[in-house]
């Protein structure tokens, strides 16, 4: 059955690099132009991540990691629940000379987000009923799709996503907030960003730092998501259809084309597909990869894709029902229920 899964990854590689090279073929070289290195900072959501793990990273990325000269930073603080901290955060990276948007949390909005069960059933006892039928990544799925609004109310992320794209400059480095570009993978993606190219799409593999070693040029792991870079006048976008948990950046990488684990990821018919686009195939492949801090724990351990997937998702129901009981949702119970079915 391996040999099965590894023949048919390869095939489907091989089918896309020709896919590829045949929408490339046909495009107009782009200019080259000015960088901004974005990334979307949020909250720590516990067993997920350590408490003060984002600040401990935000620290390390401003004292450490090197200067890129001619490019701009941009640091998008995403909703963070503590206001002051938020404030202390943006006032930290404005002297350190980078921008900086704070896009605060609205508890109004979020007590006004639902909980959407009609897709389990046509009322909540057989909804809650039909979640028993699914087994647990399935029925983790369902409940993340049910609290998408909630969620974008909470988190947003591709919404922040897109905003670091809107604030870009030519290019624009969509990074994950603790992804940290050591000396010798910046110099390659300057290299990257510098060569003429016909591809408005960089895909950059990432490696998730197990040693603590900032100055090692880490080896590409295309095991993992990778991040993205866009150029100006890419048409894709990240699709806030889909919430944080829940495909929010693989859904991009399935429309643009990149090859993955998640080619082979189950197939919800509760979950919309993909938005086509006419960036398809017109990615190119980064040259270096980037590190991932870590986020407290052993998450970051080769081989613990499972537990910081369970881990993520137990983090996303305790957030969701911590702040239903601190603003006061209407439907507190009801969701509730359905995180706990």
């Amino acid at each position: 059955m391996a040999g099965w899964a590894t023949f048919r990854m390869g095939w489907r590689t091989a089918l896309r690099a020709v896919q590829r090279r045949r929408a490339l073929s046909t495009a107009q070289a782009l200019p080259q132009g000015q960088v901004t290195l974005a990334r979307i900072i949020g909250n720590d959501l516990y067993p997920r991540h350590a408490d003060g793990q984002a600040l401990r990273n935000l620290d390390l990325i401003l004292t450490a990691e090197p200067a890129c000269d001619g490019w701009d930073k941009l640091f998008i603080l995403n909703r963070w629940f503590d206001a002051a901290a938020a404030d202390r955060a943006a006032q930290v990276i404005g002297a350190a000379g980078h921008r900086v948007i704070n896009i605060p949390f609205d508890a109004a909005s979020y007590a006004k987000a639902l909980t959407d069960w009609r897709f389990l059933g046509p009322d909540p006892d057989r909804a809650l009923a039909r979640l028993g039928d699914f087994g647990r990544a399935r029925a983790d799925r369902a409940r993340l799709w049910a609290v998408r609004a909630k969620l974008a109310a909470a988190i947003g992320l591709n919404d922040a996503r897109n905003l670091a794209l809107t604030h870009g400059r030519d290019w624009t480095l969509v990074l994950d907030g603790g992804c940290f570009v050591p000396e010798h993978s910046l110099a390659a993606l300057r290299r990257d960003l510098a060569t003429p190219t016909v591809a408005p799409c960089l895909v950059i593999p990432m490696l998730r730092l197990g040693d603590g070693d900032l100055t090692r040029p880490p080896r590409p792991d295309w095991r993992e998501e990778p991040q993205v870079a866009l150029h100006q006048s890419a048409r894709l976008r990240f699709d806030p259809r889909f919430p944080y948990g829940l495909r929010d950046k693989t859904a991009l990488l399935t429309a643009l084309g990149v090859p993955g684990a998640w080619d082979d990821w189950a197939r919800d018919p509760f979950l919309p597909a993909p938005e086509p686009t006419p960036d398809r195939h017109r990615f190119k492949r980064a040259s270096a990869a980037v590190l991932r801090l870590p986020s407290g724990g052993r998450l970051e351990e080769a081989g613990a894709h499972r537990s910081r997937h369970q881990a993520r998702t137990a983090a996303i129901f305790a957030t969701i029902a911590h702040l239903d009981r601190l603003t006061g949702a209407a439907d507190a119970a009801l969701t509730r229920r359905l995180l706990q079915a």
